[in-house]
């Protein structure tokens, strides 16, 4: 393996003066030593930043970029202007990254030839709760772009963009995440997906994924929320002409629209509820007709939404409150 290929890691940072140690601890120790550290502090208004600035002083990998609070898009474009690496991974600061996950997806990488390689993630709280992790044998399996995609709105894969390891030129001709939406991942994962030649995906642990309760799955409802159907329809309308795949999206939206109309009451949603339950009509009618859909839990699911309707919900949603 060429140990001078450079891994630029991204990690954007607001306001996690508990956690960023630990993420800092876990990148610094990687077995994987050719690493370009971006640290882009965005406005951070506790000691994060100093607690950057003291890892800064023990490695010259390190970088620090300072800038207004932009929001988690806005950091991760910063970091994609600074970065020379061969490669990109963006790290959450309050993540922690496996001791040799660089290493194993680099060398996967190489060997396969593939744009992007995607690890597993394991979520914890804390960090006591992380234990030495067992060596397994390799698994992987190689994609193309159009199973990728299958894969990913079915939900058969994760669409973060934290714990890929992705080539640099997928990022080089105009890629960034937009600005000011939730969900930035689903506006943009797919987009990386089409630039590649080849996905692969393996059973490396790249990522302990810790669970907040600030973090937007544990939040309550505000119409930024919406962002991941917006996100939807982008693709939507994009594949148009892709049968296979635009049923995956439909798929894709159908459950992302359950999702919300089951975790937030009528009450909450206000005047949403209306429009949500239109959506969620269109696309469970498309996806019955789908008789070749690969989604059998969808598929289900949306013949039993059409034919019981409110029912099944105000049922879904009864059983998350328990």
């Amino acid at each position: 393996m060429n140990n001078d290929l450079t891994i630029s890691l991204i990690i954007p940072v607001y306001n996690v003066e508990d956690f960023v140690g630990e993420c800092l601890d876990s990148v610094i120790e990687q077995t994987y030593k050719k690493l370009e550290i971006l640290i882009i502090n965005d406005g951070s208004t506790d000691n994060s930043k100093k607690i950057c600035e003291s890892y800064k002083e023990n490695d010259k990998r390190i970088q620090i970029i300072n800038q207004k609070n932009g929001g988690l898009s806005a950091a991760r474009n910063t970091g994609m202007k600074y970065a020379t690496g061969n490669w990109i991974f963006f790290l959450d600061s309050d993540d922690v990254l496996e001791r040799s996950a660089l290493e194993k997806l680099v060398k996967l990488s190489i060997q396969e030839d593939s744009d992007i390689v995607i690890s597993r993630s394991v979520k914890f709280k804390n960090i006591s709760q992380i234990k030495k992790v067992k060596d397994e044998r390799l698994k992987y399996k190689n994609c193309n772009t159009q199973e990728s995609l299958d894969l990913y709105f079915y939900r058969k894969l994760s669409g973060y963009s934290w714990g890929k390891l992705i080539k640099k030129n997928l990022i080089d001709n105009g890629f960034k995440f937009p600005v000011g939406k939730l969900y930035e991942d689903v506006y943009t994962t797919p987009e990386l997906f089409i630039k590649a030649n080849q996905i692969t995906i393996t059973n490396i642990l790249g990522v302990f994924y810790r669970q907040r309760n600030g973090s937007i799955v544990n939040s309550k409802f505000s119409t930024s929320k919406l962002d991941i159907l917006e996100a939807d329809k982008k693709w939507i309308n994009y594949f148009q002409n892709n049968y296979k795949i635009l049923n995956a999206v439909y798929s894709h939206s159908f459950f992302n629209i359950m999702d919300l109309i089951t975790k937030f009451d009528k009450k909450q949603l206000g005047t949403y509820y209306n429009m949500l339950l239109k959506s969620l009509n269109v696309y469970a009618a498309i996806i019955v007709k789908n008789k070749d859909s690969k989604d059998k839990k969808g598929y289900v699911l949306a013949h039993l939404f059409l034919r019981f309707g409110t029912i099944l919900l105000i049922f879904i949603h009864w059983l998350r409150k328990l």
